[in-house]
């Protein structure tokens, strides 16, 4: 019998398509998250090309590296809410 999990017991690429593995991060361009970042209160601290390092009080520094016409996928966007607080309905 198949379960859907694989020899570690995780869920599987397909089972978690199955049970709701669809990001609810859309893609993004790197200029809006920047934009609902700093309407969350961070502020750019320093900027060295399309590397600014972001500060937040109570938080630690975030380098966000992207261009501003970049897009920025489910995955990354996730990844950047981790760090930053920044939850979809924020973009």
């Amino acid at each position: 019998m198949l379960t859907g999990l694989n020899t570690a017991g995780e869920r599987t690429a397909a089972e978690h398509l199955l049970h709701g593995g669809v990001s609810s991060w859309p893609s993004t361009r790197a200029k809006q998250v920047l934009a609902a970042l700093i309407k969350i209160d961070w502020t750019v601290k320093r900027q060295s090309s399309s590397h600014r390092v972001l500060s937040r009080a109570g938080w630690a520094d975030y380098v966000f590296a992207f261009h501003d016409g970049e897009e920025i996928g489910p995955r990354m966007l996730a990844r950047i809410g981790k760090k930053t607080g920044l939850k979809p309905e924020d973009l």
